[in-house]
């Protein structure tokens, strides 16, 4: 997708757009990640990052989670275009809006492809 394009995730070789997060979403996201980062970077556990950042679990499936976290051992993963591999961790913050794809769609996928917890 071009820069720029409204918030898309291929998911299964499917194209799909999402809704924008709401204030509260952003705002529990913003949450888990100050706690998580402060974690990781006080005892140098490796990265936490969160969307919108492109997940390359597959040729058919990338995915931007909510948060996310790199073991050290797994942050040659991050290139310059996003992160071409499972992360260590995945944290989806389910909202009524989305909560179906996060459930059915996008749990079989991190478990295939090796995100060690969701």
């Amino acid at each position: 997708m071009p820069e720029g394009s409204p918030y898309y995730q291929l998911v299964a070789g499917e194209l799909i757009k999402a809704p924008s997060p709401s204030i509260f979403h952003q705002e529990v996201v913003g949450n888990i990640y100050l706690l998580l980062a402060n974690h990781v970077r006080k005892h140098r556990l490796g990265k936490v990052r969160i969307a919108s950042l492109d997940v390359y679990l597959s040729e058919t499936s990338v995915i931007q989670p909510d948060v996310f976290f790199l073991a050290n051992a797994s942050l040659p993963l991050i290139q310059s275009d996003g992160v071409h591999g499972a992360p260590d961790l995945v944290i989806e913050i389910v909202s009524p809006s989305d909560g179906w794809s996060d459930k059915k769609r996008k749990r079989p996928i991190y478990a295939q492809c090796g995100v060690k917890e969701l």
